[in-house]
């Protein structure tokens, strides 16, 4: 199966497993799942790869719906421009980029039972750990203290560095960071 997934995720794959050991998968969470991969691929594509739908898709290896979907909500028409064929150019602008992020962050926590090491966040994303901390932050999570021995036990990604380091929660009620008054 690994052949079939768009892109390489230690966490992702880990939990395809744990899915498929089950006698009756969960085809719901098989969904999410792969879904999550299609953004993570998409996190990783340029600029030049976004601007064509047909290109993206090729990239995504998806279904034109699923890559319709994702350009709707993670990346931006600009006006204007069209493409040498007719067709709108595309473009991720920082405000889509971390929807995107945010979006990944709450699927693998509602796949991770609501918590989520960041340092697994920004191994799989690629970010430093204080942007992961902050994009868990800004989707209600708590970040709470962690062991070296928590974070190696439940973590799944080989790129995680070894020490201690912090977990994110996400609790209900949902409590968002409080903008700051004074902006620099």
């Amino acid at each position: 199966y690994r052949k079939l997934l768009p892109s390489r995720s230690t966490f992702v794959e880990k939990k395809i497993q744990r899915v498929l050991e089950h006698e009756k998968p969960d085809v719901v969470q098989l969904r999410r799942l792969l879904y999550l991969l299609y953004l993570m691929k998409f996190t990783v594509l340029s600029r030049p790869a976004i601007q064509r739908r047909e290109d993206c898709l090729e990239k995504l290896r998806c279904s034109p719906e699923v890559a319709q979907a994702i350009f709707d909500r993670f990346a931006e028409c600009v006006a204007g421009s069209v493409n040498p064929d007719g067709t709108p150019v595309y473009t991720k602008t920082p405000a889509t980029e971390s929807r995107l992020i945010c979006h990944i962050c709450v699927l693998m926590l509602s796949l991770n039972n609501w918590i989520m090491y960041p340092a697994e966040l920004a191994a799989e994303l690629s970010i430093a750990s204080k942007k992961a901390e902050k994009y868990l932050s800004s989707v209600g999570c708590k970040l709470e203290a962690a062991t070296a021995a928590e974070i190696a036990a439940q973590t799944m990604s080989k790129m995680v560095r070894a020490g201690a380091g912090k977990k994110a929660l996400l609790k209900a009620p949902i409590k968002f960071p409080k903008a700051s008054k004074f902006r620099r």
